[in-house]
């Protein structure tokens, strides 16, 4: 499977940004997160194409490290110029163009100086230069950069450019394959509605869906029949709810945060700010391990659809061992 040159800025921006992704995650957990940077390089006024810039670089709990970049553009009064001489390679009319400044300039920048990270030198007169840092940078795994990347992208792109294009960078060639993409090193790639279901070619999540849904039910019809009309008041605190049934003397019980709901959004409990911390996520993170582990990406973003919780909740019982769901409202 192959797609042919770019012809658009999104089409440069997509075949990279898989690859960008696993440098950045990889990077912070390697390197630790930037602090702060220090710039020494060509004036905002030097036309010069691809000038070289010195960079000090200050990492959380590490020594500051020198090294070099290269200017890629400058944004002057808002407008993007280009000022480095890979945009030739690219029969593409909008790296020709003035253009405005946005996010989608930094992802094409990235992907024409191999997915480099990219900073911003901050100029008297007002205007930035455009730094891409030179050198190799650390990367993961395949699978685990797949499934990490894919969890993180903008359902928008264009997944089989996207995947295709990050195997390319790892060596590797893609094929087109009934259930998704397979590449050239074995790995399959399961594709359900234009979202990966599973990379690696092992369990997925209708096959964890399919172990749990049938219990699941069980569970909850038991549940409903044997304490009906239940009051649960959860404990953030301690793991723990009171349950309070219609004509019963109430109980105590453990108690986990799956996932939480605010508006037209759900988000898992691992990602909820407001539960940081909080012994009543532990069952959450247990799920985005078992995603990690076996290649589920859908079990990884962060947040998604309301409508899906209900599944999601299916699936998350038989890693849990948490098969009852309740619905309480918490505390703002």
């Amino acid at each position: 499977m192959e797609f042919g040159m770019p012809t658009s800025l999104t089409d440069i921006a997509t075949d990279g940004v898989l690859a960008q992704h696993d440098v950045d995650a990889t990077t912070e957990t390697v390197l630790g997160p930037v602090e702060s940077v220090e710039f020494s390089g060509a004036a905002p006024d030097d036309d010069t194409l691809d000038a070289l810039v010195d960079l000090r670089i200050s990492r959380a709990g590490r020594r500051p490290e020198v090294a070099s970049g290269t200017r890629a553009a400058i944004i002057r009064d808002g407008q993007w110029h280009w000022r480095t001489a890979r945009i030739d390679s690219f029969d593409v009319p909008a790296l020709l163009e003035v253009q405005p400044a946005d996010d989608l300039h930094l992802r094409v920048t990235r992907t024409l100086f191999g997915n480099a990270q990219v900073f911003l030198a901050p100029h008297k007169d007002g205007s930035c230069s455009v730094v891409a840092l030179n050198g190799t940078f650390p990367t993961s795994p395949l699978s685990p950069a797949l499934v990490q990347g894919v969890a993180a992208m903008n359902p928008e792109v264009d997944l089989y450019r996207a995947i295709t294009s990050f195997a390319a960078s790892r060596g590797l060639g893609a094929q087109r394959s009934e259930d998704g993409i397979t590449l050239s090193d074995g790995t399959q790639i399961v594709i359900r509605n234009n979202a990966v279901t599973s990379v690696g070619g092992g369990i997925t999540f209708d096959d964890v869906y399919a172990d749990g849904v049938l219990t699941s039910i069980e569970s909850r019809l038991f549940f409903g029949s044997r304490y009906p009309q239940a009051h649960v008041i959860p404990n953030l605190a301690t793991g723990r709810a009171l349950i309070q049934p219609q004509g019963q003397p109430p109980f105590e019980v453990a108690m986990q945060v799956i996932a939480t709901r605010t508006g037209d959004q759900g988000t898992w409990a691992w990602a909820d700010q407001s539960l940081a911390g909080s012994p009543a996520m532990q069952a959450a993170t247990a799920v985005r391990r078992f995603a990690r582990d076996n290649g589920i990406p859908q079990l990884l973003r962060p947040h998604f659809s309301p409508e899906l919780i209900d599944d999601y909740l299916v699936v998350a019982a038989p890693i849990t061992g948490l098969w009852t769901p309740a619905t309480v409202y918490l505390a703002p």
